[in-house]
């Protein structure tokens, strides 16, 4: 897959604030994801990391704030409008389409990602033999090195090897911007460095990352910048080795994740 099929945009979210009847879940968040690396956001349970991403993927709407993508914004678009517009997400749980093979789920995403009837695509092949889809499948399944797996049933597949079959199937929509949503959850040692290795390569190829992860020494070994969440509000952000030192955030895992910040600096 190349260069100018994965082209990155500057991902920005712009005090972002969302409630939910007097709580406040966010409170003037703010990012930004700049092309060709791993932005990373991190943050305690219940910080809002979640509740970001459903508000810059357009699954919720937030009481005040934007996202803006290459300096447009997204105001007011949904999901499915944002998908079309280059932006691509998978989720903290699976989503995979089990009874469908591994092949069959990356193929339902470039089609829905070409068409007006996006529902309609999501439980049905239209062109099973179209050459230019069967590429696309296939340049992805190459990329993330699941093409062994291709006639695989989804739905036999370890959470490990199913995480991999996600993050394939989103790059299948050519997007400008990948949100993933904790993607190490449930894998084992090997299969987080092949995580690893994929996001490297994605990152090489131009796409811009968004990050959400509890692996904090996968965040460190594969993040340019990283922003920290904590009660709903930006805490702090900056390089791997910013964060590590920064004695806020030191503060805001005590208690939760002791010594694990600590331990990534051994």
């Amino acid at each position: 897959m190349s260069a100018d099929r994965l082209r990155g945009a500057v991902l920005e979210a712009r005090d972002i604030t969302v409630t939910f009847g007097g709580f406040t879940a966010l409170r003037d968040a703010s990012l930004v994801a700049q092309p060709g690396q791993v932005t990373s956001l991190i943050g305690p349970n219940g910080a809002g990391k979640t509740t970001l991403f459903h508000a810059i993927s357009g699954i919720l709407l937030p009481d005040h704030g934007e996202t803006r993508l290459d300096g447009r914004s997204l105001r007011g678009m949904s999901p499915d409008k944002r998908a079309r517009a280059g932006m691509a997400r998978t989720f903290q749980i699976l989503e995979l389409f089990t009874g469908l093979s591994v092949a069959e789920n990356l193929q339902v995403a470039v089609e829905g990602r070409s068409s007006n009837r996006i529902w309609r695509d999501l439980f049905s092949l239209r062109h099973p033999d179209d050459p230019d889809v069967l590429r696309k499948v296939h340049e992805a399944m190459d990329l993330v090195g699941i093409s062994d797996l291709a006639n695989r049933s989804a739905g036999s597949l370890p959470t490990g090897l199913s995480r991999l079959v996600e993050l394939a199937r989103a790059v299948c929509t050519d997007p400008q911007v990948l949100l993933l949503d904790e993607p190490a959850s449930g894998l084992s040692g090997p299969e987080t460095d092949r995580l690893h290795a994929v996001l490297t390569s994605l990152a090489d190829l131009g796409l811009t990352i968004l990050l959400v992860e509890h692996d904090i020494e996968l965040v460190m070994s594969v993040s340019k910048h990283i922003y920290v969440l904590d009660f709903g509000a930006m805490i702090a952000e900056g390089t791997p080795a910013q964060v590590r030192a920064n004695p806020i955030v030191r503060a805001a895992y005590l208690g939760a994740e002791p010594d694990e910040l600590q331990a990534v600096e051994s």
